[in-house]
């Protein structure tokens, strides 16, 4: 398995996704470039923390949308894509185990949506440190544990899940309906679930709505819940794509 996950992670390397997820990260260091020097297009108000300002510029990412499509396509294309292409079939005929090469696969791209999770955090931390605290907007100190920025913590947190529930979904449809397709769908699904998080009696039911609103009801029964539903969903879309492999005729 270690070595299949290599394989996967190398062709994502020539297609330079990592490259790619470096230069939407870099936005931090342009927004603290901008903070610093007073660009006009640039605009905070009061003053904020490290947290505040890491939670800022992943929710901005995350609204914007573009590592979202851009999770979403790469993992379309490296399971529906290669089935379209016929690449898979001479990947399953070195390997012989299809559960194997696609839990290969899924292991991969949720690798690469948390390499960008994390240096999202680092970039962040970096501009913060180095750019925002030389100005007048920051607090006096680096990080403040209230329950606003607990609460945003969390909202990033599910913004990864979502991400991360969003692509395999998307990994699913591939296998059907293609990548691009399957990537269209996935988009349309992200703004319908905008919308519906928005509906106070039926928000709970999208999973990671923390992330897709700013009038979220966030507490520990809420989260237990969120934990537990997207739990489930994720389990299901594993196993769904696990015997939607095995099952269909290459």
């Amino acid at each position: 398995m270690k070595e299949l996950i290599q394989v996967e992670l190398y062709k994502m390397r020539k297609k330079y996704c990592f490259l790619i997820i470096l230069a939407f990260n870099a936005i931090s260091i342009l927004y603290g470039l901008g903070i610093l020097l007073n660009w006009s297009w640039v605009s905070f108000n009061g003053n904020f923390d490290l947290i505040q300002y890491m939670g800022a510029i992943w929710q901005l990412l995350f609204l914007i949308g573009l590592p979202l499509i851009f999770f979403m396509y790469i993992g379309a294309s490296i399971l529906g894509g290669e089935k379209s292409e016929g690449q898979i079939l001479l990947e399953i005929t070195k390997v012989a185990d299809r559960k194997k090469l696609v839990m290969s696969k899924i292991l991969a791209t949720l690798f690469l949506i948390l390499f960008y999770f994390i240096t999202n955090i680092i970039v962040s931390s970096i501009s913060y440190i180095f750019l925002v605290r030389q100005t007048t907007y920051i607090t006096v100190e680096w990080v403040v544990m209230d329950k606003d920025n607990i609460n945003l913590l969390i909202t990033c947190l599910f913004g990864c899940v979502y991400i991360i529930i969003s692509v395999f979904a998307t990994m699913y449809m591939s296998i059907k309906y293609g990548a691009v397709i399957a990537t269209i769908t996935g988009i349309a699904i992200y703004a319908g679930m905008s919308l519906v998080s928005r509906v106070p009696n039926i928000r709970m039911c999208v999973p990671g709505y923390f992330a897709l609103t700013t009038e979220a009801n966030i507490n520990l029964v809420t989260i237990i819940q969120q934990i537990v539903w997207c739990s489930v969903i994720l389990f299901i879309l594993l196993y769904l794509t696990r015997e939607k492999i095995c099952k269909i005729d290459l």
